[in-house]
C-alpha cells in the first residue's frame, strides 16, 4: 500500500469522488447535497490530491484547496466501503497533513455534514477542533467546520505568523536588501537572493520559535520575528530574547507591535520561559517604541556593548519582561 500524489483531473480521483457523492446523497439527502454542497466541491478548485492505493485497488483519497499561502482546506476525504473500519481514515488524514506541511501550509480547515458523526469523530481524534462556520458554510446548520494547526502558527487581526520556508526567499530578500532595515538591527543588508537563501538556512529554516510575518491581505512575508537564546547577556535556559525585522514599506502601522505581542503571549503561554528580553541600539527609536508598547521594563544601557558588522562599537539599550502566568516561577 502506498500514497500517490496526483491532481484532481486524475480519473482515479474522479471515480472516488463519484463514489463519495453517492455516499453523501444517502447521508445528507440528494436535494440538500446538490443545492448546498456540490458547488463548493468542484474538482477544478482542488490543487493537490493524494490517493491511497494497493496495487490497482483504490482505498481512499483526500485533496487540498488553497485558501492562502498559509491555510488550506481539506476536501473530498473518502475511504472505499470495503476498507472502512481498518484505520484507513486516520491514514488518509495523516497523509494529507504530510502533503500540506510539504507545501508550506500552517493550518488546515475542513467542513463536514452535521449528521456525519463518524467523520466528526475521526477528525476530532486526529486533532481537529470545532470552529465557527467559515466562508460559504456560515449560517448553515447542516455543516460543521473544524481546524487544526499543523505548524507553530499565530494569528492576529492583520497578520499570520508562521514558520519560514525556502519559498519565502524572494519576499525576505526584497526587504532585507534595503539599507534602512538591517543596519539599525545590527545586520548587513543582503547583497543577492542567494545571500538571502544562505542566511535563511543559517537562522530561519527548521528553527524553533522563529516566524515569518505574513500580511493577511496580500499573503506576502513582510518580516520575521522570534525568540532565541541570549548567551552573551543571560546564561539562563529559561530566558529568551525577542528579535524582529520588518519591511520599511510597513513601518508606522503598528504591525510590529501587533506581531511582538502575539509572540510574547505565545512564549509565556507555551514555552518554559520565565523572562523575555529585548534590546536595541540607542539610536534606534523605532525599535524602542515597539519594545515600550509591549510593556517591557527598562534595565539600563550597556555602553559600548556591541560590535556591528561594519566594526562600529555601539551602546545597547536593555529591556526585559517577566512571566506573570500562574505556572511560572515569578
Amino acid at each position: 500500500m502506498e500514497f500517490v500524489k496526483t491532481k484532481s483531473s486524475d480519473p482515479r480521483f474522479v471515480k472516488l469522488c463519484s463514489m463519495l457523492d453517492n455516499y453523501l446523497n444517502g447521508m445528507m439527502g440528494v436535494e440538500l447535497q446538490q443545492k448546498e454542497y456540490n458547488k463548493h466541491n468542484e474538482l477544478v478548485d482542488i490543487d493537490d490530491v493524494i490517493l491511497f492505493v494497493d496495487g490497482e485497488n483504490l482505498i481512499g483519497c483526500a485533496g487540498l484547496k488553497r485558501v492562502n499561502i498559509a491555510i488550506a482546506e481539506i476536501k473530498r476525504v473518502f475511504v472505499v466501503d470495503e476498507f472502512r473500519c481498518h484505520g484507513y481514515g486516520h491514514t488518509m488524514i495523516s497523509g494529507i497533513e504530510a502533503l500540506a506541511r510539504n507545501e508550506g501550509y500552517a493550518m488546515l480547515l475542513l467542513e463536514t455534514g452535521a449528521p456525519m458523526k463518524s467523520a466528526r469523530n475521526l477528525y476530532t481524534s486526529c486533532g481537529f477542533s470545532l470552529i465557527e462556520n467559515y466562508g460559504p458554510y456560515a449560517g448553515m446548520d447542516s455543516s460543521v467546520c473544524m481546524k487544526k494547526n499543523i505548524e507553530n502558527y499565530l494569528e492576529t487581526e492583520r497578520l499570520i505568523l508562521r514558520p519560514i520556508n525556502r519559498g519565502d526567499a524572494r519576499d525576505i530578500f526584497e526587504y532585507s536588501k534595503n539599507p534602512d532595515v538591517g543596519p539599525p538591527a545590527g545586520w548587513r543588508p543582503h547583497k543577492s537572493l542567494e545571500d538571502t537563501r544562505n542566511i535563511m538556512e543559517e537562522i530561519f529554516i527548521d528553527k524553533e520559535n522563529i516566524f515569518g510575518i505574513m500580511f493577511k491581505s496580500s499573503g506576502k512575508i513582510i518580516g520575521s520575528i522570534g525568540l532565541h537564546m541570549d548567551p552573551h547577556r543571560r546564561n539562563n535556559p529559561k530566558a529568551l530574547m525577542l528579535g524582529y525585522a520588518m519591511s520599511e514599506d510597513y513601518w508606522g502601522k503598528g504591525l510590529m507591535t501587533e506581531a511582538a505581542r502575539a509572540v510574547l503571549e505565545y512564549g509565556f503561554r507555551e514555552l518554559p520561559v520565565d523572562l523575555i528580553s529585548c534590546t536595541c541600539y540607542s539610536f534606534n527609536s523605532r525599535s524602542r517604541r515597539v519594545i515600550q508598547k509591549c510593556g517591557f521594563e527598562y534595565e539600563g544601557c550597556l555602553r559600548q556593548a556591541a560590535k556591528r558588522y561594519d566594526g562600529k562599537i555601539l551602546d545597547v539599550e536593555c529591556y526585559s519582561l517577566l512571566n506573570k502566568n500562574e505556572n511560572s516561577g515569578y
